[in-house]
């Protein structure tokens, strides 16, 4: 944590600060090795706005947003709970150790229990030990026992177009 005094406040997605959260949403993108794409950025963050798909959050450090967290609603089958998917939680670089991570976990967590969501499960890089102890700092738990997969499918239109299968969606 920085040695100055500082106020970190967390403070939904609105119409007047989604912008400046693609930026920083862009930047987090480079940071896991994707090419800048920050019209491409601004078009997702506003879509998921917009669609309402996700809750979004900003932090501020005085008057500037330093940071912000994005979590899709989902459900665990299992447990038959509706759950949290911590998707994304990035900081500007020039403001980290300032409690800003701190800050927007705390902020999830209180909006998950007041929106009684028992669960919040996230992913990160392995190799990202920061993010890991701060993770672990609030009672995050790895789960050992569980293998996670993808399968890049391509568009829909790809599908279409290549594809004899159909859906029957009745």
């Amino acid at each position: 944590m920085n040695t100055q005094l500082t106020t970190i406040k967390v403070i939904p997605a609105n119409n007047s600060n989604i912008i400046n959260i693609a930026k920083l949403f862009d930047k987090y993108r480079v940071f896991y090795k994707k090419k800048s794409d920050l019209d491409g950025a601004i078009e997702f963050i506003k879509g998921r706005f917009t669609k309402k798909e996700a809750f979004i959050f900003a932090a501020y450090l005085n008057d500037m947003i330093v940071g912000f967290a994005q979590v899709y609603p989902s459900f665990s089958s299992i447990n038959m709970e509706k759950i949290y998917v911590l998707n994304d939680l990035f900081i500007d670089e020039n403001f980290r150790r300032f409690g800003a991570g701190k800050a927007l976990i705390q902020h999830v967590k209180i909006f998950a229990q007041n929106n009684k969501v028992n669960t919040i499960v996230l992913e990160t890089s392995s190799n990202n030990s920061t993010a890991k102890a701060l993770y672990e700092s609030f009672g995050f738990s790895k789960e050992i026992d569980t293998d996670h997969y993808s399968l890049v499918c391509g568009s829909t239109y790809e599908l279409g177009s290549k594809s004899n299968i159909t859906f029957n969606t009745h």
